[in-house]
C-alpha cells in the first residue's frame, strides 16, 4: 500500500506540484478574503461553480493590480482542476461550471488585447547557418543518428515556423 501511496506522489513532477500549491494559495487566499468555507464548496458544484465564475472575473494580483499575465491565469485554472479532480469534480468539462468557463476564456482574451499574452520568440536561423548546419555532416543520410537530426531539425523547420519566418525566407 506504502508503494502505491509513493508511485502515486511521484507521477506529477516537482514543478506541477509547486503550480498545484500556488493555484491553490491564490483560491483559499480569495476564500479567506470572501470568509467562505472551503468545505462547503466541494459539497456543491453549483456553490463552486459560482465563486470559479467570480474567482475568474476578479482575479488580481495582491496589490490589487488587474494586470494578471495570461499564464499565471492559465496556472491558476488548471492547477485548481488537478486539485479538484482529485474530489471528482472536472472544473473545465462538467456542465455545471460552463458560465465560469466562459467568464475565464472572456478573461483570456481581455488579456490578449491588453497585451498579456505576448509571447517572445528567439530570432530565426538565418540561411548561412543553415547552410553551415548542412554543409558540417551533422545532416549526413549514411549514418543513423545523423539522419535523425536531418530528420528532426527539418520537422522543426519546415512544420513549426511561424508565419513571420515564412515572410522572411
Amino acid at each position: 500500500e506504502s508503494e502505491l501511496t509513493s508511485l502515486l506522489d511521484q507521477k506529477n513532477s516537482d514543478n506541477t506540484k509547486k503550480v498545484t500549491k500556488v493555484a491553490l494559495n491564490v483560491f483559499r487566499d480569495y476564500l479567506k478574503e470572501r470568509k467562505i468555507d472551503e468545505d462547503s464548496l466541494v459539497e456543491s458544484k453549483d456553490n463552486l461553480a459560482t465563486l470559479l465564475r467570480k474567482l475568474n472575473a476578479e482575479a488580481r494580483k495582491k496589490n490589487g493590480d488587474r494586470a494578471l499575465h495570461q499564464s499565471f491565469t492559465c496556472q491558476i485554472r488548471f492547477g485548481l482542476q488537478r486539485f479538484f479532480s482529485l474530489r471528482k469534480i472536472d472544473i473545465i468539462k462538467d456542465p455545471e461550471f460552463s458560465e465560469a468557463n466562459k467568464v475565464y476564456s472572456a478573461k483570456i482574451s481581455e488579456l490578449r488585447r491588453e497585451g498579456k499574452a505576448h509571447t517572445q520568440h528567439k530570432p530565426a536561423i538565418n540561411k548561412h547557418d543553415i547552410k553551415k548546419l548542412y554543409e558540417s555532416g551533422l545532416f549526413s543520410l549514411t549514418q543513423p543518428e545523423t539522419l535523425q537530426n536531418k530528420v528532426g531539425f527539418e520537422i522543426m523547420l519546415f512544420f513549426f515556423r511561424t508565419s513571420e519566418e515564412d515572410a522572411r525566407t
